[in-house]
């Protein structure tokens, strides 16, 4: 058996002036988890992506990306996460993560956690 996947996230509000650099970390003892990422008022991208499988958008300027890999891949690309509001945009953005375990269960019955954080951009 498997244990459910926790996102820790070390900042819970991200006040940002252009772009931030947003520390996410999935604390897992698993072996491979999926992962979407979604900005509802601007873009999103990872800095590190090696040995991850997208199945949504990619690793640049994306609203919603989702995408799977080792758990070793998966903290070191959601720690390199940047966000960025769309374009003459100043509010209250949400950020969601979701992850899932993969590693014995498969995409169709999982066991599931989501977090969201809101970005102020000014």
């Amino acid at each position: 058996m498997t244990s459910r996947p926790n996102i820790i996230l070390l900042s819970y509000i991200v006040t940002a002036l252009e772009d931030v650099d947003l520390n996410l970390e999935v604390y897992l003892s698993i072996l491979n988890v999926a992962v979407t990422v979604y900005a509802g008022n601007g873009t999103i991208s990872l800095d590190t992506v090696s040995q991850l499988t997208f199945t949504e958008g990619d690793d640049v300027g994306n609203s919603i990306i989702s995408f799977s890999g080792p758990i070793n891949a998966v903290n070191t690309a959601l720690s390199s996460i940047t966000y960025q509001g769309f374009m003459n945009w100043h509010g209250i953005d949400k950020i969601k993560v979701g992850v899932r375990d993969i590693t014995f269960l498969g995409y169709d019955v999982s066991y599931f956690d989501s977090k969201s954080f809101p970005v102020i951009t000014c």
